[in-house]
C-alpha cells in the first residue's frame, strides 16, 4: 500500500508544481491574451483595485481617450477617478457586450461606478452572446484574443470555435490551468518561431502610458504612413463600395427601439451594479464622408440622444469637428492623436459633470 501511495505521489508531484507554476508564474513568460497591448493593459488594471471608472470600445477609444485628462477635468467639478481605458483595437461595442460580463471587473474594481461606453454612429450594431458560436466576429484582431488562454478562462472561446464532442467530453479539465493554459504551455516549452507570436499593432504608437491609454503621434508627425493608409483605405472602398455606403435608416430605429440593442445595454449596467454612459468621441471627418455618413451621424446622434432622455440613461456625442487642425488634432483618417485626445477627454469630462446623473454615480 505504501508502495502505490509513494508511486502515486510521484506521478502528481509533478503534475501538482506544474499546476501551481501555470497558475502563479507562466505569463510572466507567454502572453496571457494573444496581444501584447492587451496584456499590458490587464496587467495595468491589476496594479491597483480603486478603479471607479472604466472606458471600453475599440481603438477610437483606446487610441483617443486619455484617463488622466479625463480625471483632471473631473477634479475641477470635485469629482475623482481614477479611471482606466480598457478599450481594445477592434472590438465593437456590441462585442463588448458579450465580453464585459465575462471579465472579473467586481474582483479586479470592486469600486468600479461607471463604465464609459464608446459608440460608433457611423455603424450599425447587435448585442452579441458569448455562450453562441459567432463566426462573424472573430476577424483577424478578435480571433486570436477570443481563443487566448485569457478566452478560455472567461468562457469567450466558444465564440470563434464551435464546440465539438472534444471540447464537451473535456470541459471539466477547464478546472486545470494545465490544461486551460495547454496553449500558452505549449508556446513556453516550443518557443514563438513553432507556435504564432501574440498580434502587436503596427501603428505609429508612441511610448506606451499608463491607465490603458494608447497615444499615437499625429498625422502631420507621420504623413508618409498616414497618406499611404488613407490610400489603402480609399482601396478597399474601391473593392467593397457596398461597405462605404450610407447605412439602412432601420438598423439604428431597431436599436433604440425597446427590448433593442441600447435596452439591452442598460439591462446589463443595471444587472453588474454600473452607471453606463454612452459616448461618442469625434472621429476624422474624412471617414465620415468617404463612407458618405455624415447624415447617418447626425440622424444616429439624434435617436440616441432621445433615446437616453426617454429611458433616463446619459450620452455625450462630441460632433463632427470640421474645423479643428486635422493633420494635428488626428492620428491619420480615423483616429485622435496625443494631441486630440487629452482636448477631448477632457471636454467629456466637463460635458458629463454637467449631468446629474454622473454626478450622483461618483459620491
Amino acid at each position: 500500500m505504501r508502495l502505490i501511495a509513494r508511486l502515486a505521489l510521484l506521478v502528481l508531484m509533478p503534475l501538482l508544481l506544474l499546476e501551481f507554476a501555470a497558475r502563479t508564474m507562466l505569463f510572466q513568460y507567454v502572453s496571457y491574451s494573444n496581444s501584447k497591448s492587451i496584456d499590458r493593459q490587464l496587467h495595468d488594471l491589476r496594479e491597483r483595485d480603486d478603479w471607479r471608472i472604466v472606458a471600453i470600445g475599440d481603438s477610437e477609444v483606446r487610441w483617443g481617450f486619455d484617463p488622466v485628462a479625463f480625471d483632471d477635468a473631473l477634479a475641477h467639478y470635485g469629482l475623482k477617478g481614477p479611471t482606466f481605458n480598457l478599450a481594445w483595437d477592434g472590438f465593437s461595442s456590441g462585442l463588448w457586450s458579450a465580453v464585459l460580463p465575462a471579465l472579473s471587473l467586481n474582483r479586479d474594481a470592486p469600486d468600479l461606478r461607471v463604465v464609459l461606453v464608446g459608440v460608433q454612429l457611423i455603424e450599425s450594431h447587435s448585442t452579441i452572446s458569448s455562450s453562441e458560436h459567432q463566426p462573424g466576429v472573430c476577424g483577424a484582431l478578435q480571433r486570436p484574443v477570443l481563443t487566448s488562454s485569457m478566452g478560455i478562462e472567461h468562457g469567450l472561446d466558444t465564440m470563434c470555435e464551435e464546440p465539438t464532442w472534444r471540447s464537451r467530453v473535456f470541459s471539466p479539465l477547464k478546472h486545470l490551468a494545465i490544461f486551460r493554459y495547454r496553449q500558452a504551455i505549449r508556446t513556453l516549452i516550443l518557443g514563438p518561431g513553432v507556435v504564432p507570436a501574440p498580434i502587436e499593432f503596427t501603428s505609429n504608437s508612441l511610448k506606451r502610458s499608463e491607465r490603458g491609454y494608447d497615444p499615437h503621434s499625429s498625422y502631420a508627425d507621420n504623413r508618409t504612413d498616414s497618406d499611404h493608409n488613407l490610400q489603402r483605405m480609399r482601396a478597399e472602398k474601391a473593392t467593397d463600395p457596398k461597405a462605404f455606403e450610407p447605412l439602412p435608416p432601420e438598423a439604428w430605429m431597431s436599436m433604440v427601439a425597446r427590448g433593442g440593442y441600447f435596452d439591452s445595454w442598460a439591462q446589463l449596467m443595471r444587472r453588474l451594479g454600473w452607471t453606463p454612459v454612452f459616448f461618442a468621441l469625434p472621429t476624422n471627418p474624412i471617414l465620415i464622408d468617404e463612407k458618405d455618413r455624415r447624415g447617418d451621424y447626425e440622424r444616429n446622434s439624434a435617436l440616441l440622444q432621445d433615446w437616453a432622455r426617454q429611458n433616463g440613461q446619459i450620452f455625450v456625442d462630441l460632433g463632427i469637428r470640421d474645423h479643428v487642425p486635422m493633420d494635428v488634432h488626428y492620428s491619420d483618417h480615423r483616429h485622435l492623436s496625443v494631441y486630440g485626445a487629452p482636448i477631448f477627454s477632457a471636454e467629456l469630462a466637463r460635458a458629463l459633470c454637467e449631468v446629474p446623473a454622473f454626478r450622483d454615480a461618483l459620491r
